[in-house]
C-alpha cells in the first residue's frame, strides 16, 4: 500500500480525490479505484499513453516515472495498454454517474458525514438536557461556531497538503543537488588530465618550434 500510496503523491493524485463503489473497493489496489478530478486522471491516461506509444512493438519494462524507480514500480506495454482502458472506461462510468446524480467528491462527503455525526450528537445532547423555556434551542453564536468547523477543518486539511508538498518538493531537490554533485566529482578529474594532456601537447609544439628555429 505504502508504493500506491507514493505513486499517487509522485503523480500529483490526492488520495481525498478517491471515488470508490464500495467500502471493500477502497482497500484495494487493484484499479478499483478511479480519482473525480477530470484533469488529474487525463494526464495519468496521457502518461500511460505516452510510455505506450514510446515502448509499443517492444518487450521493454515501462518505467511510469523516473523517480518511481526507488519503488520498483514498473509495467509491461501489455499492461500498460489495458491501464489506458481501464482508467478511460472507470473515467467515463464515474463522470456520467457524477453527472447524473450531481455527488460531491470524496473529500465534501467526508466534510457532510463529520457534519452530520455533530448535528446528531448536538441533538441527542440536547434531548438530554432539562427543558427550561428555549434553552434547547441553540443560539445564532453557537450555529455560526458549527458552521465554521467544516470551514476550519477544510483549511487545517489544505495547509497539511501544502505542508507535504513543500516537503516533497524539497526531497526532490536534494536528490537532484546530490546527482549534479556527484556528477560534476566524476567529470572534474577527467576535465583536469584532459587539460593536462592539451597543455603538454602545447609545449612539446613550442619546443619542437624553438628547436626548428
Amino acid at each position: 500500500m505504502a508504493i500506491y500510496d507514493s505513486f499517487l503523491e509522485i503523480h500529483d493524485l490526492p488520495l481525498d480525490y478517491q471515488v470508490v463503489d464500495s467500502q471493500d473497493d477502497g482497500l484495494g489496489t487493484d484499479g478499483a479505484t478511479l480519482w473525480q478530478d477530470p484533469k488529474r486522471v487525463i494526464l495519468l491516461i496521457n502518461l500511460y499513453k505516452e510510455r505506450y506509444h514510446l515502448f509499443k512493438g517492444t518487450k521493454s519494462m515501462i518505467q511510469i516515472s523516473g523517480t518511481l524507480r526507488m519503488f520498483d514500480v514498473a509495467a509491461t506495454v501489455k499492461q500498460c495498454q489495458g491501464k489506458i482502458k481501464e482508467l478511460e472506461s472507470k473515467f467515463r462510468q464515474e463522470y456520467d454517474k457524477s453527472r447524473r446524480t450531481g455527488a460531491p467528491p470524496r473529500s465534501s462527503q467526508e466534510q457532510y458525514l463529520q457534519r452530520g455525526k455533530e448535528v446528531a450528537e448536538d441533538s441527542r445532547q440536547s434531548r438530554n438536557r432539562p427543558r427550561t423555556g428555549n434553552s434547547s434551542k441553540p443560539s445564532t453564536k453557537e450555529k455560526e461556531t458549527a458552521k465554521n468547523k467544516i470551514f476550519v477543518s477544510k483549511a487545517d486539511e489544505m495547509k497539511m497538503q501544502q505542508i507535504a508538498a513543500q516537503k516533497e518538493l524539497a526531497a526532490e531537490l536534494r536528490l537532484l543537488r546530490t546527482g549534479i554533485e556527484a556528477s560534476s566529482a566524476r567529470r572534474l578529474p577527467v576535465l583536469d588530465s584532459l587539460a593536462a594532456s592539451i597543455a603538454k601537447i602545447a609545449n612539446s609544439k613550442i619546443s619542437d618550434q624553438s628547436i626548428n628555429n
